[in-house]
């Protein structure tokens, strides 16, 4: 068990929805900074790299049914019961 723990109070596990921005009204799922970097395939130079920008959180959503790694300002989002 995690207890990371976001600005605004966010935790991994956590049901959101978008409020603002490209994915207004998105359910979705908040995920830790290693499970996001896990997730997303980045490579320079055959090195993995992967840099997370403060106050980001990490947020799961679907686009064409598959799960997508976004981070998003805390204010850009809200806690939902009805997201994944």
């Amino acid at each position: 068990m995690s207890y990371f723990r976001y600005e605004g109070g966010f935790r991994p596990g956590d049901a959101v929805t978008v409020v603002d921005g490209t994915f207004i009204g998105m359910p979705g799922r908040v995920i830790s900074p290693t499970e996001a970097a896990n997730s997303r395939q980045l490579s320079v130079d055959k090195a993995s790299v992967f840099r997370t920008a403060k106050g980001m959180v990490w947020v799961v959503v679907e686009i064409f049914s598959r799960p997508v790694a976004v981070p998003l300002q805390p204010l850009q989002i809200t806690w939902s019961a009805e997201a994944l």
